[in-house]
Protein backbone atom coordinates (compact mmCIF):
# COMPACT_ATOMS: atom_id res chain seq x y z
CA UNK A 1 0.00 0.00 0.00
CA UNK A 2 1.03 3.32 -1.02
CA UNK A 3 0.16 6.89 -2.02
CA UNK A 4 2.12 10.02 -2.46
CA UNK A 5 1.23 13.27 -0.56
CA UNK A 6 2.04 16.67 -1.24
CA UNK A 7 2.28 19.13 0.95
CA UNK A 8 2.94 22.71 1.32
CA UNK A 9 2.34 25.68 3.16
CA UNK A 10 0.64 28.06 0.60
CA UNK A 11 -3.04 27.60 0.87
CA UNK A 12 -3.44 26.64 -2.53
CA UNK A 13 -1.36 23.07 -2.37
CA UNK A 14 -4.58 21.04 -2.11
CA UNK A 15 -4.88 22.84 -5.85
CA UNK A 16 -3.01 21.15 -7.31
CA UNK A 17 -5.72 18.44 -7.65
CA UNK A 18 -6.97 20.40 -10.97
CA UNK A 19 -4.19 19.29 -12.60
CA UNK A 20 -3.67 15.45 -11.65
CA UNK A 21 -2.22 14.79 -14.97
CA UNK A 22 0.85 17.22 -14.67
CA UNK A 23 1.52 16.22 -10.83
CA UNK A 24 1.37 12.47 -11.37
CA UNK A 25 3.81 12.97 -14.56
CA UNK A 26 6.38 15.15 -12.47
CA UNK A 27 6.36 13.33 -9.14
CA UNK A 28 6.59 9.44 -10.88
CA UNK A 29 7.89 9.96 -14.18
CA UNK A 30 4.63 8.07 -15.63
CA UNK A 31 1.56 8.94 -17.56
CA UNK A 32 -1.98 8.77 -15.54
CA UNK A 33 -3.09 5.71 -17.52
CA UNK A 34 -6.52 5.48 -18.77
CA UNK A 35 -8.38 4.83 -15.35
CA UNK A 36 -7.53 7.95 -13.82
CA UNK A 37 -6.42 8.28 -10.32
CA UNK A 38 -7.68 7.99 -6.34
CA UNK A 39 -6.86 11.69 -4.55
CA UNK A 40 -7.88 12.93 -1.09
CA UNK A 41 -8.07 16.67 -0.02
CA UNK A 42 -8.35 16.69 3.61
CA UNK A 43 -7.15 20.39 3.72
CA UNK A 44 -5.59 22.97 1.90
CA UNK A 45 -2.14 22.03 2.82
CA UNK A 46 -2.30 18.50 1.57
CA UNK A 47 -3.28 16.66 -1.70
CA UNK A 48 -2.61 12.88 -1.68
CA UNK A 49 -2.58 11.00 -4.94
CA UNK A 50 -2.49 7.28 -6.29
CA UNK A 51 -2.77 6.35 -9.89
CA UNK A 52 -5.19 3.50 -10.77
CA UNK A 53 -3.37 0.60 -12.76
CA UNK A 54 -5.88 -2.20 -12.22
CA UNK A 55 -4.28 -4.69 -14.46
CA UNK A 56 -0.58 -4.23 -12.53
CA UNK A 57 -1.48 -3.31 -9.29
CA UNK A 58 -3.53 -5.81 -6.52
CA UNK A 59 -2.60 -3.27 -3.92
CA UNK A 60 -5.27 -0.81 -4.83
CA UNK A 61 -8.16 -1.53 -2.17
CA UNK A 62 -5.60 -1.66 0.96
CA UNK A 63 -4.61 1.68 -0.15
CA UNK A 64 -7.85 2.92 -0.59
CA UNK A 65 -8.83 2.23 3.24
CA UNK A 66 -5.30 3.50 3.55
CA UNK A 67 -6.39 6.67 2.04
CA UNK A 68 -9.82 6.82 3.51
CA UNK A 69 -7.99 6.74 6.96
CA UNK A 70 -5.67 9.53 5.84
CA UNK A 71 -8.06 12.00 4.77
CA UNK A 72 -10.20 11.31 7.67
CA UNK A 73 -7.35 11.96 10.50
CA UNK A 74 -5.62 14.66 8.19
CA UNK A 75 -9.23 16.71 7.87
CA UNK A 76 -10.35 16.63 11.73
CA UNK A 77 -6.79 17.97 12.90
CA UNK A 78 -6.08 20.86 10.60
CA UNK A 79 -6.76 24.23 9.72
CA UNK A 80 -8.64 24.63 6.46
CA UNK A 81 -10.11 21.60 6.00
CA UNK A 82 -11.40 19.94 2.79
CA UNK A 83 -12.96 16.70 2.64
CA UNK A 84 -12.59 13.45 4.76
CA UNK A 85 -13.23 11.64 1.50
CA UNK A 86 -11.53 9.97 -1.16
CA UNK A 87 -12.50 10.35 -4.94
CA UNK A 88 -11.61 9.22 -8.05
CA UNK A 89 -10.10 11.71 -10.91
CA UNK A 90 -10.87 10.89 -14.03
CA UNK A 91 -10.43 12.67 -17.06
CA UNK A 92 -11.05 16.14 -14.87
CA UNK A 93 -13.62 15.13 -13.12
CA UNK A 94 -13.56 13.91 -9.18
CA UNK A 95 -15.90 10.94 -8.06
CA UNK A 96 -16.87 10.24 -4.54
CA UNK A 97 -15.51 7.03 -3.66
CA UNK A 98 -16.28 7.26 0.26
CA UNK A 99 -18.83 8.51 2.13
CA UNK A 100 -20.00 8.36 5.93
CA UNK A 101 -21.93 5.27 7.08
CA UNK A 102 -23.92 4.41 9.74
CA UNK A 103 -22.46 4.35 13.65
CA UNK A 104 -19.19 6.20 12.29
CA UNK A 105 -18.56 3.67 9.42
CA UNK A 106 -17.33 4.41 6.39
CA UNK A 107 -18.55 3.47 3.07
CA UNK A 108 -16.19 2.50 0.60
CA UNK A 109 -18.30 3.11 -3.00
CA UNK A 110 -16.24 1.30 -6.20
CA UNK A 111 -17.64 1.14 -9.60
CA UNK A 112 -16.00 0.05 -12.63
CA UNK A 113 -16.96 0.40 -16.29
CA UNK A 114 -15.07 -3.62 -16.15
CA UNK A 115 -17.40 -5.13 -13.11
CA UNK A 116 -20.71 -4.74 -11.23
CA UNK A 117 -21.01 -2.02 -8.97
CA UNK A 118 -20.24 -3.47 -5.86
CA UNK A 119 -19.85 -1.77 -1.44
CA UNK A 120 -16.92 -2.80 0.80
CA UNK A 121 -17.49 -1.99 4.17
CA UNK A 122 -14.79 -0.20 6.11
CA UNK A 123 -15.58 -0.32 10.35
Amino acid sequence: MHFAVVTGESFFTSSHVLATNELTQDLTGRQLGPDGALVAIPNRHQLAFRPIDPVRDFTLIPTLYGMTAFAAANFEDAVGSVSPDVFRWHEGTLTRLVRPGLRRCRQILLTSTRTTPWIARNA
